[in-house]
């Protein structure tokens, strides 16, 4: 009679090493878009139309560079600077800068956004 006495001698199973968890950090500082931005109706990449001035200079990295232009009973408006003087956002001025809100964007500058179709300032 042949009986398989070795399956008490075999050896145990080796663990195989588990792989170091990666762990990913979420990028320091502010993550924004970069152009050249997409032009539709809503406004131009970042910079919407109606949206809060307050919102627009919280995404700008150099710090505000807001003119105000005045003329009394004909122009009442904030202009803001973005994207090295590329880009211009405009809005009608309110008590706090906090409430107004953007009535235009404008590039002056080809590379800066262009429409989906290729068109861009210049063409």
């Amino acid at each position: 009679m042949a009986s398989c006495g070795d399956r008490d001698k075999s050896p145990a199973p080796t663990a195989q090493p588990q792989p170091q968890r990666r762990s990913i950090e979420p990028p320091a500082g502010t993550v924004r878009q970069l152009p050249p931005y997409g032009i539709d109706a809503a406004g131009i990449g970042p910079y919407k139309l109606r949206q809060r001035l307050a919102a627009i200079l919280d995404q700008l990295p150099s710090g505000p560079r807001i003119e105000r232009y005045e003329i009394p009973s004909v122009l009442h408006t904030s202009l803001i600077r973005a994207e090295d003087d590329h880009v211009l956002i405009g809005g009608e001025p309110t008590a706090t800068v906090a409430s107004s809100t953007t009535a235009f964007v404008a590039v002056i500058d080809g590379d800066v956004a262009r429409t989906e179709s290729g068109v861009h300032v210049g063409t």
